[in-house]
């Protein structure tokens, strides 16, 4: 009786000290009588347990790593998103009838490393077109969002307009957030940064 006991304290210290998948693979290798003693059996079943365990934990730190770098998304400044981009411009303008008119521009931007903008464009309000040239400065965002404003000339008027920098900022998407304009644009890159 008392050796059965004993027996059970060893089994109950097995059962903290190792873990619980290496447990079951003992338990299930020495239940029948042909592996009762068969350590050498017991240790392969054991090791092969921690290695399937060592690779799934390996799997899921490369899966975990590779996940956060993903959600950490894409990351702007001003030399990466420098250089030319070719664009339209679609939508309405406020007339000074009070009524809104349709808008359209396809013109090329160019963005430099220092904060400058520039660009030419033949815009159409209403049926007249008007070839155009700006310039100012921008802001750009690590999240790739940027704004601008430009002094637009012949006609001597500022528009502002909101960015985002799309697929690896090769592709801008905007809007115009001048009073009076609902105008969206995309755009392309032509050329990198000078």
């Amino acid at each position: 009786m008392k050796m059965n006991s004993v027996r059970q304290v060893l089994i109950l210290g097995a059962a903290f000290l190792l873990p619980s998948s290496s447990l079951q693979a003992k338990t299930g290798a020495c239940s029948t009588a042909a592996t009762a003693g068969n350590w050498a059996y017991t240790y392969h079943r054991r090791r092969k347990m921690m290695n399937r365990k060592s690779t799934l934990i390996t799997l899921t730190i490369l899966l975990l790593t590779a996940s956060l770098s993903f959600a950490a998304g894409p990351s702007c400044s001003m030399a990466k998103v420098s250089g030319s981009y070719g664009y339209t411009t679609s939508g309405f303008v406020l007339a000074p009838s009070g009524s809104f008119v349709p808008a359209a521009a396809a013109g090329r931007i160019h963005f430099n490393a220092e904060r400058n903008v520039s660009g030419t464009q033949t815009r159409v309000v209403d049926g007249s077109a008007l070839a155009e040239t700006y310039t100012w400065t921008y802001t750009v965002n690590p999240d790739c969002t940027g704004d601008f404003t430009v002094l637009v000339q012949p006609d001597t008027r500022t528009s502002s307009v909101h960015l985002v920098w799309t697929d690896n900022a090769k592709g801008i998407s905007a809007v115009f957030t001048t009073p009076g304009f609902v105008l969206t644009a995309t755009a392309n890159r032509i050329s990198p940064a000078d």
